[in-house]
């Protein structure tokens, strides 16, 4: 049996990233691929480059025609001294790799990674198919010692696809292939996709032929329009304006810097900054917001895997306390993943973004559709209130001090704001969204709920919330089990984060 490249690059790319995982020394760098033709790859001369692009930033470094080594050589410079520059300001604790990849004249005939080899043969372009295969292998040697966060892909091609008949009127499906493939052979399903706008004037002509040069052209930026409107996290950036160099194609100095920056600003808009986790994980973007992986470290027995869902995501959570359970449940085959929806106390704007999680890793990257619920104080009220609503997609819950009503804490006037709402009308409609009143349908779907709470607890009082959620299940059929901790209040103590009947409900139910 022969095995197509795609697979091959895909399975070399797991291995290596799982090798990636063990290395716990250091934070990941933040990747960054770079692709496309001449307009990518450079076409101006560095000795044009302005003296303060000509010292790379210190966290940043490039593989294949590395920052350093070009402006070492003197040749051609592309959009990567800017983004790197504009990047690195932006976030200087993070520490950046660009790996790039860039061939001028190429179409999507041959970058669309389809491994037709009479098509990579075509009279178009000869070359684009192995250097897809090359930017690939590069990025798995680069990240092959260190953990890595793939953080997204710049593209800027488009202008061999407005010269053909059979490649313009194409260039929609041969993009989306394209999109698809990164996707697909990074296990990226979500990696943001930036692109720049081909803007060739249409009327450009051979200079031995009195024929159209690029006829192609509006069908082609129609083309990448449709792609930015309709394809999840791909982003068109605005080059219309650029300069250009006397040939009326390829950017000048100032074009190309600006390309690069506006390339960073769109990255900074849309990449999170990064989040120290307990343990290696991937970081991604869901509609905007950061969101986070932890890979499981083996296969667990039964269900198809599974995850615990971790709230509340937010820059300092989760924190080191959770490394020991995270083990135990990565260890067991089960993954954890969490979304960053802010101070939502369980709004239904909060619920919304929690959706959105539930579908990218059920939908896209085929985890369980029942993960167990893990919320840690205020996640309690986050992932309560979604439960509720999606009783059918929950394995399980379970809380430390987690708080389950709104009354005790936040309070309903600190919650308004986050309901968009005015404190009175909140709590004439409290019902509505306190996880404590809305009980039954978790009940009938026989979710069972686990928490561990002190009595001594004056945030998140026990009475008011795991006490009373305990009380309120059972009256109604309900299965919860209780562990209280006897003179332990809203504290970091370690049987809070350490506790063996914690992790094994955890773990039988999100296997079972």
């Amino acid at each position: 049996m022969i095995i197509p490249r795609h697979q091959i690059i895909g399975i070399i790319l797991v291995f290596v990233m799982a090798l990636s995982t063990d290395a716990r020394a250091q934070d990941p760098v933040q990747v960054v691929l770079l692709a496309g033709q001449s307009n990518m790859d450079g076409n101006f001369p560095i000795a044009k480059l302005p003296a303060k692009f000509k010292q790379p930033p210190a966290k940043v470094s490039m593989i294949n025609r590395g920052l350093t080594e070009r402006i070492a050589a003197g040749k051609f410079f592309g959009p990567e001294v800017s983004f790197a520059a504009t990047v690195a300001a932006a976030r200087p604790t993070d520490e950046f790799l660009l790996v790039k990849r860039a061939m001028g004249g190429t179409s999507l005939a041959g970058w669309a990674p389809q491994w037709d080899e009479s098509r990579l043969a075509s009279k178009y372009d000869t070359a684009a198919g192995p250097i897809y295969s090359k930017l690939l292998a590069d990025y798995a040697a680069a990240i092959k010692d260190r953990p890595a966060r793939l953080t997204g892909v710049l593209w800027m091609q488009g202008e061999s696809d407005t010269r053909y008949p059979a490649l313009g009127p194409n260039y929609f499906e041969n993009f989306k292939t394209l999109i698809q493939a990164f996707r697909r052979d990074l296990n990226a399903p979500s990696l943001p996709f930036f692109f720049g706008r081909v803007n060739m004037p249409a009327a450009a002509t051979e200079d031995d032929k009195k024929t159209i040069k690029f006829p192609y052209i509006q069908q082609v930026r129609a083309a990448q329009e449709r792609a930015a409107r309709e394809i999840p996290g791909v982003y068109l950036i605005e080059t219309d304006d650029l300069n250009k160099q006397s040939d009326g194609i390829h950017y000048d100095a100032a074009g190309q810097i600006t390309l690069g920056r506006r390339f960073a600003e769109a990255w900074l808009r849309t990449v999170p900054a990064t989040k120290k986790l307990p343990l290696p994980g991937e970081q991604f973007s869901v509609a905007g917001h950061p969101a986070f992986l932890i890979a499981a470290s083996g296969k667990a027995e039964g269900k198809s895997k599974p995850w615990v869902w971790y709230a509340p995501t937010l820059p300092n959570l989760p924190s080191p306390e959770e490394r020991w359970m995270f083990e135990k449940f990565r260890d067991a085959g089960i993954a954890i993943a969490g979304i960053d929806v802010g101070e939502s106390y369980g709004s239904p704007d909060g619920r919304v973004l929690f959706s959105k999680l539930y579908a990218e890793m059920t939908e896209l990257r085929g985890y369980s559709t029942k993960p167990v619920l893990l919320g840690r104080s205020r996640g309690g009220l986050m992932t309560l209130s979604w439960a509720a609503e999606n009783p059918e997609k929950v394995a399980a819950f379970a809380g430390i001090y987690p708080v389950c009503n709104i009354a005790s804490y936040p309070g309903v006037a600190k919650a308004a704001t986050a309901y968009q709402l005015t404190p009175e009308k909140l709590q004439a409609g409290l019902s509505a969204h306190n996880p404590l009143d809305r009980l039954a349908l978790l009940t009938k779907a026989g979710v069972p709920l686990f928490a561990i709470h002190g009595d001594s607890d004056k945030i998140v009082p026990l009475e008011d919330n795991s006490a009373l959620l305990k009380s309120r299940y059972e009256a109604l059929g309900g299965s919860m089990q209780l562990v209280i901790s006897p003179g332990q209040g809203h504290n970091l103590w370690q049987g809070f984060f350490q506790c063996e009947e914690l992790v094994s409900f955890v773990i039988t139910h999100a296997i079972k």
